[in-house]
Formats: structure tokens, C-alpha cells, sequence
């Protein structure tokens, strides 16, 4: 089961001084609608940043009123996407920036759905999650209004960072790569050194 944590002093140490000189930015166009779930595509090794913005009404009958109204024309009060994670890579941790660019009412939250677990009722700030194994397949994420103490519209540029590391090829394939080119190195009918002759029957 995946935690959620929220950051006092925004990007972690341990992620500032593991940062790749790797990087990618990818800025909502077309609105990651909730429902297609659209698939931006695969993060590499290194921070790859992700943005885009929320708005809607919160409104309702009562206290809490419900922020997953859409208020008109344009409103888009849930962001949903997929990424794909590229082969021989690993995500190790996904910081949710929910606090830069805020208008609310007072008491806003907002819900974020890490593929199946859902974060509710959380109050604008910066949050990670780190993965347990890190992760290889496919993720899906959410970014939405949840609720406030007061009725209102609102807006908030969100920001998703995802770090990823390379991962050592299992020990199989090094051996088989490995295999090969001393297979090929013996092979070679030109060479008459003896140092060569003797690695050619440790590989026999």
C-alpha cells in the first residue's frame, strides 16, 4: 500500500542531490480529461516535470461544499493522464506540487489518485510518494478539486515530478553479452597469442 507524505521545504535532500543532469518538461495542451485518461508518453532516468492547471466551483447544500463542480464553460475541475516508464529505467519517487498557484476558498483541498489509492482531503502544500519497489509499469495519476469551507471558484497550477534511474541489466544478460564477445575474440583466426588461447578454453 502506497503512502503519502507531505514535504515541509518542498523537493526532498535526498532527491536534490540524486538529480540527473537528464530532464524533461511536459506541459498540458490538450486537457487530461478525466475518463481517456490520456498517455503522455514515457519518462526517462532523471526528473521529468509535468504541469498543468485545475478549475472548477466549489459549491453545494452544505458545509463541506464539494470542488468537483465544473463552473462553466472551460472548466476542468479533475486532471487524469498515464505515462509509461521506458525500458531499462525505474521510477523511484513522484512529488505532487499542490500549493504554487492557488486560488481557492478557504479550507480548499484537493484528491490525488496515485493508480488505485486515493489521497483526499488534502491541504494545499507539496507531497511525495516513493515507491516500494520502484516502479517499471505504466502509472496513472489524478489531480483534483476535493472540497472547502466556503463556496467559491478556483484555479490551481499543478505540478507533477517524477524521478527515474537507470537499471543495472540483470546479471544473465551481462553474462551473455559477456559470453558472446569472448566467444568472438576466440574465433578470431589471426591471433596466435597465447594469454587469448588460454581464455578461449576457459570458454570451452
Amino acid at each position: 500500500m502506497e503512502t503519502i507524505t507531505k514535504y515541509l521545504f518542498g523537493l526532498s535532500a535526498a532527491w536534490l542531490l540524486s538529480a540527473s543532469a537528464n530532464a524533461a518538461l511536459i506541459v498540458e495542451g490538450t486537457d487530461y480529461a478525466d475518463g481517456p485518461n490520456p498517455n503522455i508518453g514515457a519518462v526517462g532516468a532523471g526528473t521529468t516535470t509535468i504541469s498543468g492547471n485545475i478549475n472548477g466551483e466549489c459549491a453545494g447544500p452544505g458545509l463541506p461544499f464539494d470542488c468537483g463542480f465544473g463552473a462553466g464553460p472551460g472548466a476542468d475541475p479533475v486532471d487524469r493522464f498515464t505515462f509509461d516508464v521506458a525500458p531499462g529505467v525505474a521510477v523511484t519517487g513522484i512529488e505532487f506540487d499542490i500549493l504554487s498557484g492557488l486560488t481557492a476558498p478557504a479550507g480548499f483541498t484537493a484528491e490525488i489518485d496515485f493508480d488505485a489509492a486515493v489521497f483526499s482531503d488534502l491541504a494545499p502544500g507539496i507531497y511525495g510518494i516513493s515507491p516500494v519497489p520502484p516502479i517499471t509499469d505504466p502509472v496513472t495519476l489524478a489531480i483534483a478539486g476535493d472540497q472547502a469551507a466556503l463556496s467559491g471558484s478556483y484555479s490551481l497550477d499543478w505540478t507533477v515530478t517524477v524521478e527515474a534511474v537507470a537499471v543495472p541489466a540483470p546479471a544473465p544478460t551481462v553474462l551473455l553479452v559477456l559470453g558472446t564477445a569472448l566467444i568472438g575474440l576466440c574465433s578470431d583466426r589471426h591471433s596466435r597469442q597465447k594469454g587469448r588461447a588460454r581464455v578461449c578454453a576457459a570458454v570451452a
